[in-house]
């Protein structure tokens, strides 16, 4: 494979191996405390802390046992990604699209493309994508095509722009001759011509997301479940800090209690899904079947239904002052949870 993908011209320390869920969920809570650590004055810039992330281990810890990794269950995977939202919802959202095509690979990728990319991403390689991950299996915009080259493929008409000043491989969409959807893994950006020149083992079939039995996208809505638990989450911290920091109307602090009570039954419903989703991706995952994938699927589902509920009723379940950008319940005003939540840090 190194013979024909070059390695990522990014320099980075080798990352630490992960070997137990419990490690991986405190290196995720270290990695949290280190955002949140940072002032919202001098914070730490987002490629620093992607950077740092790709030194803690983390970008590996769904690769397959086969191939070195943890392989951790799933359950695990979404509590470690929803601490890491809870911090910066942002960071978490690179770091689901990382383990959407790590999934890819697991379902869709050659012995040889899974046996270089695991290891890649068990040295904290991250990956990212030219555009968002489609669930289905055609894309909304306009079509990449990958020409015939030689031994390889020319990928033509790229024209989204591509910032890989933190990642370390780009997955760039594109069909085939046969109209099938796939991906190319690159680490480089277009040419002036806006054209990728790439080999067959670079090239991925991404459609395999698709068939009846891939636990894809009920993997991917448990992620996304986990992101709006942990930014839920983080919008109670945000609230309950508030009403510390101004007692001065007793009352309407208990009402705020109050309905801080009703955001956190609906966390505690939603984590209990969640987790029940977990172990039937995991089952998905070992025993693909279509019954396995489709109740993996609902599960996951509901999941993300009940936390994106948690998260909403922050913002739109209780009276709101469009100009001051404010959620107030007599004198106790709160920013918008989810905006501080999902903030991005300034520069220093």
């Amino acid at each position: 494979m190194g013979r024909v993908l070059h390695v990522s011209p990014h320099i980075k320390a080798v990352a630490p191996y992960i070997a137990t869920e419990d490690d991986a969920i405190d290196v995720a809570r270290s990695f949290a405390s280190v955002i949140a650590n940072t002032s919202g004055h001098c914070a730490i810039p987002h490629s620093v802390l992607l950077g740092l992330l790709a030194q803690s281990g983390l970008m590996g810890l769904s690769v397959p046992s086969e191939y070195g990794g943890a392989d951790i269950s799933n359950v695990s995977l979404a509590d470690v990604l929803s601490i890491i939202a809870e911090a910066d919802r942002s960071i978490a959202q690179a770091v689901r699209v990382h383990f959407q095509i790590l999934e890819t690979l697991r379902v869709g990728g050659t012995a040889l493309q899974k046996t270089f990319f695991f290891t890649r991403a068990l040295a904290g390689d991250q990956f990212t994508s030219s555009t968002d991950l489609p669930l289905k299996s055609a894309l909304t915009s306009p079509e990449l095509l990958f020409s015939s080259d030689g031994p390889g493929f020319t990928l033509k008409n790229i024209q989204t722009g591509i910032d890989d000043s933190w990642s370390h491989w780009t997955a760039i969409f594109g069909t085939d001759a046969q109209g099938e959807l796939a991906i190319a893994l690159m680490p480089q950006v277009p040419d002036q011509q806006n054209r990728l020149s790439l080999t067959a083992d670079g090239v991925v079939p991404y459609h395999v997301n698709f068939q009846s039995t891939s636990p894809f996208t009920a993997l991917t809505h448990l992620l996304t479940a986990a992101i709006d638990l942990g930014s839920a989450r983080a919008s109670v911290r945000v609230i309950m800090d508030k009403i510390s920091e101004d007692p001065s109307s007793p009352e309407a602090a208990a009402s705020l209690c109050a309905r801080t009570s009703e955001i956190t039954m609906r966390i505690e419903a939603a984590s209990a899904v969640l987790e029940r989703a977990g172990r039937r991706v995991d089952m998905a995952q070992i025993d693909p079947s279509k019954q396995n994938a489709g109740d993996a699927e609902l599960s996951a589902r509901a999941a993300q239904i009940l936390a994106r509920e948690a998260t909403d009723i922050v913002t739109n379940g209780v009276d709101r002052n469009n100009e001051t950008n404010q959620l107030t319940i007599g004198s106790v005003g709160v920013k918008k949870a989810r905006s501080i939540a999902v903030r991005q840090p300034e520069r220093c």
